[in-house]
């Protein structure tokens, strides 16, 4: 099943409103969309979080406050080449975000919501190959990148 996480501040409740109005509709198209909230107590948050985020084949980040843990988030999800979606009051969007599919916080949670399922639409429709495993291994990295070398970045060996 293909995998969307919500990130967002812990005390975002509109965040919660979005997620639990766009969840229904994620479901109805074939995705699971999961977030924090579903992690268990007891369970090491960061090591959890992680997990999800490489399991998730889009992140949807709330940037509607500067929260280090959802910066965090988004520079992992940015670094694994995960599908990324900002929710963002575009004014306060970081410069170096702006490159990002983004969507305006300041409309309503539904409104939100159905923004989310067409920016998720579009991402497939366009190609999207939402569950990419990463190389587990060195070997499995060396096929990946003769198989699929669009996954890798190229460098230079003057970059080394």
């Amino acid at each position: 099943m293909k995998t969307i996480l919500f990130t967002f501040a812990y005390d975002d409740f509109r965040a919660r409103e979005v997620l639990s109005s766009a969840r229904g509709k994620l479901e109805h198209l074939g995705y699971e969309a999961l977030s924090p909230l579903d992690l268990k107590p007891g369970d090491d948050w960061a090591h959890s979080t992680t997990d999800l985020l490489k399991r998730a084949s889009a992140v949807i980040a709330f940037v509607t406050e500067r929260s280090p843990n959802v910066l965090f988030e988004i520079g992992y999800a940015y670094g694994l080449g995960k599908n990324l979606v900002l929710v963002s009051d575009m004014s306060t969007l970081p410069f170096d975000l702006r490159t990002v599919a983004a969507i305006d916080a300041r409309s309503s949670p539904t409104e939100i919501a159905f923004e989310i399922v067409r920016q998720i639409s579009r991402l497939e429709s366009s190609g999207w190959q939402p569950e990419v495993a990463l190389p587990k291994n060195l070997r499995e990295m060396l096929e990946a990148s003769v198989k699929r070398p669009e996954l890798f970045e190229l460098v230079s060996r003057e970059a080394f």
